[in-house]
C-alpha cells in the first residue's frame, strides 16, 4: 500500500509540474467558474484547465488494473476516468470465432510453405467442431469467465490442442484442463521436475499471494524463498545447494512465461490470471486430510471475501469429483458445524453453490439446510434468504419440506410471517414477486389445522398470492354495474378489488392482479354474471337454490375449502342475521369457520381503509358521494326499511373504524331528515320479524361476548332447554348503560329495537335511557330541533306515573300461574322499578354531589319483588344490574357486601346443575365483585376453571375460553387458562404469534 501511495505522489508531482494549461492551471487546481454578480449585467470569465476531450494542450493517459487502484486514485476536474467495458455475448462468440479462423489460416500458410496439401473439408469439419465445443462453454459458465479475453485465449488454446473431445460443465474443468495441459507439456520438456512438485508449488505460491499480497505481485527474492520452502515441504532434498538448484531452475522456467506463472516487470511475478491464483487456492482446500478439516478450514477463510470464488471453485470441484456419500457428508458438516455463530454461514453458503453445482446432495441434508434458515432466531436470516433459495428447488422437494415442516405449528407461523415481510406489495408492481402456485396449494392443505392458523394461510396468500382468474376479470371489468350481493361473495371469497385515485378522487375497481385464490364455486357466479337474459332478483334465487343444493349434498363433517366458499356465497346473499341458515345447518361443521372468514373481511376491509386514510380528500369525496347515492333509494321506502338500513350503515361505518364527524354526520343527517323518531315504535320492525332475527340484538352485546350468547340463546332452539329473551335483552341493557356516547347511533338503535323491549315490559328502562343520554349539537337549527324533540317525546314529566305503571305490573305479575312467565315480569319489574327510583330521585336532588340511596321502605320493596323470582338464575341476574346502579344507589354499603356474598354462595350452590356456558354468563356479569370480596370468589373461579379444563367439549370450551381471557388480570383464573392452553394448543392453536 506504501509503495502504491508513493507511485501516485510521483506521478501526481509529475502532471502538476510538467502538464499544464496554456495559462499555467493544473488539472488538481480548485474548481475555477463564470460568474455573474448580483444586480449587475457584468460577467466575469475566468479561463480554467481545458478538459481532456478537447484538442490542444498536454494531455497525458494513465493505464492502470482496476483492482488497487481505488485507494489510492488520481483525483481532479479536468482528470477523466475510464474504465474497459467487459465483452458481451455475441463479443465473446466473434472472439472465438476470429481467434480460431485466424490459427487455421495460419497453420494453412505454414503447411503450405512445407508442401504439403489440405483436406479443406475435413479442415471446415474439425474447425466447426471446435467452436461448438467451445460455444457450448458459453451456455455453462459465467459471463465475467467468458467475457476475459486472456481466459478465452486460453480455452481456445486447450481445445486446439486437445485431440479428445471435452465438453466443461464448469469453470472449475476449464480451469483444470488449461492447466494439467500447460503444466504436463512444461514437464515433458522438464523430465527432472514433476508435475506434482511444480503443481504444489504453485499451490503455495497461490495461498501466499492471496493471503499477503493484494495486488497479487510477488518480487524474485521473495519468490525465490518461497520455492526453496514449498520445494523442501515436498521432501524434494534435505541439501540445501541442491534445493537451490531447484529453485534456479523453477525460476528460469517461468522466466520463459509457461502460461500460468508470467514476469510482469523486471523480477517481479503474478499468476497469468487471477483465476489461475483463485483455482489453485481452492485445490489447496481440497488437499487436506479429512472432510471434517476440509470444512474448519473453509469457516476459517469465509469471513476474507478474497477467498469467495476459491472457496466456490472448490465446491464446483466437490460436485464433479466426489462420491455421492462424501458428498453428502460434506455438506452435512458444512450446515451443522455453525452452532458458534451467530450467522449460518455453512447454509448461506450452501444455497450460493447451487447457483453454480449441477448435482444436489440428498433431499435430507437440503431440507435440513432450509430448516436451519427457518430456526434462526433472528427474523432476518428466514425473510432474507429462504424463501428465495426454496422457490429454486423442484417442486416435489418444496412439497416435501412443507409436509415436513410444517407439522411444528411454531415453523408454521414463522414461514408465513417470513411470507408476508418479503417480496414486496402488490401495490408495487416492479418489486412483488407472486407466490410460486405449489406454495400456495400447499398453504391450503394446512387450512383444516386451527383457526389460528386458517387466518395466517388467508393472509398471507391474499398479501403474496395471485391467482388468474382472466375470464371472470374480463366480465367484471366490462359491466358497469354488479349487483352489491355479488361483490360481497366475491370480496370475501377472492378479494379481487383495488381503491384506485383518479384527478384527487378515490375510486373502488376490481382489479384481475387483487385475486389471490381459487374457488370452486366461482364457475356459478360466472354463469350469473353471463346470463343477460333473466332479471337479477331471479338469478340470486337461483344461485341460492344452487348453493343450498350442493350443501345438502355435502357430508356435515365435510370442512373443504369449498363447502366453506359455499356457505359464504349463501350467507352473503340471504343475510348474515338470517337465523334460518343456522337452525337448518347448524350441524355443519363449516359453517363456524365460514362465520370467522367474515370477520376476516371485516378485518381486510377495515385494514384497507387505515392505508388509505393518508389522502383524507379522495377518500372523503369517494364515501360522501357513494353514501348519499346509497341513501337516497331509500327515501320513499318505509320507515322501517329506512331505519333499518341507517342502522346498519351507522354499524357499519364503526367496524371499519372510521371516526370522523364529516362521514357520520351525513348518515346522521338523513337520519334526521327522513325518519320522525316519535313514531318509530309504531312503525319499526314487529315484534315477530325481530324474534326471527335475534341476531339484531347482538350488535349491542361486547363482542368478546357474542358467541357466547348465540350458543345459548341461538342454538338453544334446536335443544330441550331454551333460555327467556328477557336475558339478552338485560345485556343489551348493560352495554347502553356503558356506552353513554353522544352519538345519533346510539338513539337510532334504541328507537329500533324498542317494541321488542317494549313487549317484555322494559319500556320504561328505555325511557331512562334516553333520559340520560346528553343533546347531540348540530350545526343545522332544523336538526337540532327535530332531535330534541324526538328526545323529550321519550321522557316524562312525572316520573311518579312510570313509578305507579312498574307498581301495577308487579301486582299483575302475581296473578300468573306459569311460574317462567312470572319470573320474567318480576326481573323485568325489578330492574326497571329500581331505575325509575333513580331517575326520580336524581330529579328532585340535580344539583347534589354527594351520592345518596334511596329510602328503606323503596329498598324493601325491590327486595321483595326479588325475592318472588323463583328461579334463582333470574334472581342472580336482577341482584346484581342492582347492585351495580349509583347515584343514588339502591342499597348502602352494608347490603351491598351482603348481597355480592349472597350472590357468590349462591352460584356456587346452583354450579353443580349449570352447563359450561351458563356458569360463564353468570360469572362474567359478576365478575367486578372480585375486587371487592377476592377471597370468597377465588372459590367461584375454582369451580369454572375446573370445568374448563375438565371433560372438555371442543366448541363450548373454546367459546368460554375466549371469553375468559377478556377479563381483568386474575391469578386463579390466569392458571386455568394457561392450563388450558397446555392441554388443548394442538387442536385450536390457541398459542398467540
Amino acid at each position: 500500500m506504501k509503495q502504491r501511495s508513493e507511485v501516485i505522489n510521483h506521478v501526481q508531482k509529475f502532471i502538476n509540474e510538467y502538464i499544464q494549461a496554456p495559462n499555467f492551471i493544473s488539472a488538481f487546481d480548485d474548481a475555477i467558474f463564470t460568474v455573474q454578480w448580483p444586480y449587475s449585467s457584468t460577467r466575469i470569465k475566468i479561463l480554467g484547465s481545458p478538459l481532456p476531450s478537447k484538442s490542444g494542450g498536454n494531455q497525458i493517459v494513465l493505464t492502470s488494473r482496476l483492482i488497487g487502484y481505488q485507494l489510492y486514485p488520481l483525483l481532479g476536474l479536468s482528470i477523466v476516468h475510464s474504465a474497459l467495458s467487459l465483452i458481451n455475448h455475441m463479443e465473446t462468440k466473434e472472439f472465438i470465432r476470429t481467434w480460431i479462423y485466424r490459427v487455421e489460416s495460419v497453420l494453412q500458410d505454414i503447411l503450405r510453405n512445407e508442401g504439403l496439401e489440405v483436406d479443406k473439408e475435413k479442415l471446415q469439419i474439425s474447425s466447426r467442431k471446435r467452436y461448438d465445443n467451445i460455444e457450448t462453454i458459453l451456455n455453462n459458465c459465467s459471463d465475467l469467465f467468458m467475457s476475459n479475453p486472456i481466459l478465452l485465449s486460453l480455452i481456445c488454446t486447450t481445445f486446439f490442442q486437445s485431440s479428445n473431445e471435452f465438453l466443461p460443465k464448469t469453470r472449475v474443468e476449464i480451469y483444470n484442463r488449461a492447466i494439467q495441459s500447460t503444466i504436463s507439456c512444461w514437464t515433458n520438456e522438464q523430465s527432472n521436475i514433476s508435475q506434482d512438485i511444480l503443481f504444489y508449488f504453485f499451490i503455495d505460491l497461490a495461498c501466499y499471494l492471496h493471503l499477503q499480497s493484494p495486488s497479487g505481485l510477488i518480487d524474485a527474492f521473495d519468490i525465490k524463498h518461497l520455492c526453496y520452502l514449498s520445494l523442501q515441504k515436498q521432501g524434494l532434498s534435505n541439501n540445501h545447494r541442491v534445493l537451490n538448484n531447484y529453485v534456479d531452475k523453477l525460476l528460469l522456467l517461468l522466466n520463459s512465461n509457461i502460461g500460468i506463472v508470467v514476469e510482469r516487470s523486471l523480477l517481479v511475478y503474478s499468476f497469468l490470471h487471477l483465476s489461475f491464483q483463485e483455482y489453485f487456492v481452492a485445490q489447496s482446500l481440497l488437499r487436506k486430510s479429512s472432510i471434517h478439516e476440509i470444512v474448519q478450514c473453509i469457516f476459517i477463510i469465509i469471513f476474507n471475501s478474497r477467498f469467495r470464488e476459491s472457496i466456490h471453485l472448490a465446491l464446483n470441484w466437490i460436485n464433479e469429483k466426489w462420491s455421492n456419500d462424501d458428498y453428502d457428508q460434506f455438506y452435512f458438516l458444512l450446515i451443522s458445524s455453525q452452532t458458534d455463530y451467530a450467522i449460518p454461514y455453512g447454509t448461506l453458503l450452501f444455497f450460493d453453490a447451487c447457483k453454480m453445482i449441477q448435482r444436489l446432495p440428498s433431499d435430507t441434508i437440503i431440507i435440513l439446510a432450509l430448516n436451519n434458515l427457518l430456526d434462526h432466531p433472528s427474523h432476518i436470516i428466514p425473510c432474507a434468504y429462504l424463501s428465495s433459495n426454496l422457490f429454486k428447488l423442484n417442486e416435489l422437494l418444496i412439497v416435501k419440506w412443507m409436509n415436513l415442516c410444517f407439522q411444528d405449528d411454531k415453523r408454521f407461523f414463522k414461514y408465513c410471517k417470513c411470507l408476508l415481510t418479503t417480496f414486496g406489495d402488490k401495490s408495487d408492481v416492479f418489486n412483488f414477486i407472486p407466490l410460486p402456485s405449489i406454495v400456495c396449494q400447499q398453504l391450503n392443505l394446512f387450512h383444516n389445522m386451527n383457526t389460528s392458523t386458517q387466518f395466517i394461510i388467508d393472509q398471507t396468500l391474499r398479501k403474496r398470492g395471485r391467482t388468474k382468474l382472466d375470464q371472470i376479470s374480463h366480465i367484471l371489468l366490462k359491466q358497469t354495474t354488479i349487483h352489491p350481493l355479488i361483490i360481497s361473495v366475491l370480496i370475501c371469497l377472492c378479494n379481487g378489488i383495488c381503491f384506485e385515485e383518479y384527478d384527487n378522487e378515490l375510486k373502488i375497481n376490481f382489479s384481475k392482479n387483487e385475486f389471490y385464490r381459487q374457488s370452486r364455486i366461482l364457475p356459478i357466479i360466472l354463469t350469473y354474471l353471463q346470463n343477460d337474459e333473466e332479471s337479477s332478483i331471479s338469478k340470486i334465487e337461483k344461485l341460492i337454490k344452487d348453493f343450498e343444493n350442493i350443501l345438502e349434498k355435502s357430508s356435515p363433517k365435510d370442512t373443504s375449502l369449498d363447502v366453506v366458499d359455499t356457505f359464504i356465497a349463501l350467507i352473503c346473499l340471504k343475510n348474515l342475521s338470517n337465523l334460518s341458515i343456522y337452525q337448518k345447518y347448524h350441524h355443519y361443521l363449516a359453517l363456524p369457520i365460514a362465520l370467522e372468514r367474515f370477520k376476516w373481511s371485516w378485518f381486510y376491509l377495515r385494514k384497507s381503509y387505515n392505508n388509505l386514510s393518508y389522502n383524507t380528500k379522495a377518500f372523503e369525496s369517494y364515501f360522501t358521494r357513494e353514501i348519499n347515492a346509497f341513501l337516497d333509494q331509500f327515501v320513499n321506502e318505509p320507515d322501517n326499511q329506512r331505519s333499518a338500513f341507517l342502522f346498519l350503515c351507522t354499524m357499519t361505518w364503526n367496524k371499519l373504524s372510521i371516526n370522523s364527524l364529516s362521514y357520520e354526520s351525513n348518515i346522521n343527517d338523513h337520519s334526521v331528515k327522513w325518519i320522525d323518531l316519535n313514531n318509530m315504535s309504531e312503525n319499526s320492525y314487529s315484534s315477530d320479524e325481530i324474534e326471527e332475527n335475534i341476531c339484531f340484538l347482538f350488535t349491542f352485546i361486547p363482542e368478546f361476548l357474542q358467541e357466547l350468547y348465540y350458543r345459548i340463546f341461538i342454538l338453544s332452539t334446536k335443544k330441550s332447554k331454551s333460555f327467556p329473551l328477557i336475558i339478552l335483552l338485560s345485556e343489551c341493557l348493560i352495554y347502553f348503560e356503558n356506552n353513554q356516547q353522544d352519538k345519533w347511533n346510539f338513539y337510532l338503535g334504541l328507537s329500533t329495537i324498542e317494541l321488542l323491549f317494549k313487549k317484555n315490559f322494559l319500556d320504561n328502562y328505555i325511557s331512562v335511557l334516553f333520559l340520560e343520554k346528553r343533546t347531540i349539537n348540530y350545526s343545522n337549527n332544523y336538526y337540532q330541533k327535530e332531535f330534541n324533540k324526538t328526545r323529550n317525546n321519550h321522557l316524562s314529566n312525572d316520573w311518579q306515573i312510570l313509578v305507579d305503571i312498574e307498581r301495577q305490573r308487579i301486582l299483575q305479575a302475581n296473578n300468573f300461574r306459569n311460574s317462567d312467565e312470572q319470573d320474567q315480569r318480576f326481573f323485568a319489574a325489578s330492574i326497571s322499578l329500581a331505575r325509575l327510583l333513580q331517575v326520580k330521585y336524581r330529579s328532585q336532588n340535580k344539583y347534589s354531589t354527594e351520592d345518596f340511596i334511596i329510602t328503606t321502605s323503596e329498598c324493601n320493596e325491590i327486595n321483595i319483588i326479588l325475592m318472588q323470582i323463583s328461579n334463582l338464575f333470574l334472581r342472580i341476574l336482577a341482584q346484581i344490574m342492582i347492585i351495580h346502579m349509583n347515584k343514588p344507589s339502591i342499597y348502602n354499603d352494608i347490603q351491598k357486601h351482603h348481597i355480592q356474598l349472597e350472590i357468590i354462595n349462591q352460584i356456587i350452590f346452583l354450579s353443580p346443575n349449570l352447563s359450561l356456558l351458563e356458569l360463564t354468563l353468570i360469572y362474567v356479569r359478576c365478575y367486578e365483585i372480585e375486587q371487592i370480596l377476592p377471597i370468597p370468589f377465588q372459590q367461584l373461579t375454582m369451580i369454572i376453571g375446573e370445568k374448563l379444563t375438565k371433560n372438555i367439549q371442543h366448541d363450548e370450551h373454546i367459546i368460554v375460553f375466549n371469553v375468559l381471557r377478556y377479563l381483568l388480570y386474575n391469578n386463579d383464573l390466569s392458571y386455568y387458562l394457561s392450563k388450558f392452553v397446555q392441554q388443548n394448543k394442538w387442536h385450536y392453536g390457541l398459542q398467540t404469534i
